[in-house]
């Protein structure tokens, strides 16, 4: 999985992470998440709290970002976007997934198996 630009941070699953120190990163996880607002931080809190190396990549611009409120997600009528979101990433934090800002510009599957 690469991405352009991103930021690291410090994972309770260190033994799943790794990257190089330039732009485009390596990350080495059980599952990359594209995407962080409701649906894509909803899987990944599953998948952290089930103790899976998880990292969500993020570029910042949800489709919903016009809407004030969000209606219809359960426990939650009435909250910003924002507020959601920021609340989903703390809650995936907590369990050791990581939360990258950047953007996939690409996924390859190699002959290993493994995505890249």
């Amino acid at each position: 999985m690469s991405t352009h630009p991103a930021q690291s941070r410090p994972s309770a699953h260190s033994e799943h992470a790794s990257h190089s120190q330039h732009p485009t990163m390596q990350r080495h996880c059980d599952v990359a998440v594209i995407g962080g607002s409701a649906a894509g931080l909803a899987a990944a809190l599953q998948l952290s709290r089930q103790r899976r190396g998880v990292v969500v990549v993020d570029d910042g611009t949800p489709r919903n970002a016009p809407a004030a409120h969000m209606h219809g997600y359960l426990g939650h009528e009435g909250v910003s976007p924002g507020a959601l979101t920021e609340a989903g990433r703390e809650e995936v934090r907590a369990y050791g997934g990581e939360v990258l800002s950047g953007r996939v510009v690409g996924v390859h599957r190699h002959g290993d198996g493994q995505f890249r």
